[in-house]
């Protein structure tokens, strides 16, 4: 993957932020003035209102329920986003301007072959040309940061870890989800996995079948058609404890409970395609960036869990 193909992606990730802090969001008329406090640093209700009209108009009226909704998830974003900004300002060295400036006229020959401009790039991203090399500034860092800490050997342990994905195999699952509302006791949570348990055990003792007991206490989308999820790749489907439990399972065999952040789970393998066996020294770059994007993600999710954090949304 090519950092300068790349761009334009992070644009709108890792520096959403920037499109309000330097001037140019609307002044907020939804939402309080501050609508967040991460670590002291705030989020303003500009900010959100910013990035919620990126998100573009519905065509539709959208009921009050899916306005909150739209507002939560554009919150979650830059609450992400600035994060990681606080996580690269204090844990990575500085990019001279020269460096900067350099990776600037390198993105600029490229754009020009594809005919485009920086002008363009940030008329399709939303934001100005200093917000673009401050995003620059950011990738550059976090570059250097991810290149210190991922070996050679932490990429090929990825690559065993994950041969399933790299080789295309797939696997057909069904899922039983019963959720974990926000603020469930221990207590609660502990009888609502005592009752996942107890349909596991009519499950084993063929007193039902999956798609019958999904259908009836399932509260994933896929409830109504007996769980089935249909074929599933090792990554990016699930979450990875399920997507882990589903690709050690032999096709007609059922996980144990398994519970997450998200809900308390079991799954079926229905059935398993395997792929064609991948080459390590054919794949080793596309391996390494697979590599970084989810050490990205857990160094977000260990930041997410060590963070103080308020919203101030109605």
């Amino acid at each position: 993957m090519n950092w300068i193909t790349n761009l334009a992606t992070l644009c709108v990730g890792l520096t959403i932020l920037t499109s309000s802090s330097l001037g140019q969001a609307p002044p907020a008329k939804k939402f309080p003035a501050t609508v967040a406090n991460i670590n002291g640093e705030q989020i303003s209700g500009a900010e959100l209102e910013s990035i919620i009209k990126q998100m573009g108009p519905s065509p539709v009226q959208v009921p009050e329920n899916t306005r909150k909704q739209i507002a939560r998830d554009a919150m979650a974003m830059l609450i992400d986003d600035l994060l990681m900004q606080q996580f690269i300002r204090q844990n990575t060295a500085a990019i001279p301007e020269q460096a900067l400036d350099q990776k600037m006229v390198e993105l600029a020959a490229e754009l020009k072959k594809q005919g485009k401009t920086i002008q363009s790039l940030c008329n399709e991203t939303q934001q100005t040309e200093a917000q673009l090399k401050r995003t620059m500034r950011l990738k550059l860092q976090w570059g250097n940061y991810a290149a210190a800490k991922i070996k050679d050997e932490n990429v090929h342990n990825y690559y065993l870890h994950n041969k399933d994905f790299f080789d295309g195999t797939m696997v057909g699952v069904s899922l039983i989800i019963m959720r974990i509302p926000p603020g469930m006791s221990p207590s609660e949570t502990a009888k609502l996995k005592a009752k996942m348990q107890d349909i596991r055990n009519q499950l084993l003792m063929s007193k039902m079948d999956f798609a019958s007991a999904a259908k009836a206490y399932s509260q994933d989308a896929s409830g109504p058609m007996g769980g089935n999820l249909g074929l599933i790749p090792r990554k990016y489907a699930l979450e990875e404890p399920l997507a882990s439990a589903a690709f050690k399972l032999a096709p007609g065999q059922i996980s144990d409970v398994i519970e997450t952040e998200m809900g308390i789970h079991l799954i079926r393998v229905n059935e398993r395609k395997d792929g064609k066996l991948s080459d390590f020294t054919k794949i080793k770059d596309d391996v390494r960036d697979f590599c970084s994007e989810e050490f990205f993600q857990d160094t977000l999710t260990r930041q997410r869990k060590t963070a103080r954090i308020e919203v101030f949304l109605p």
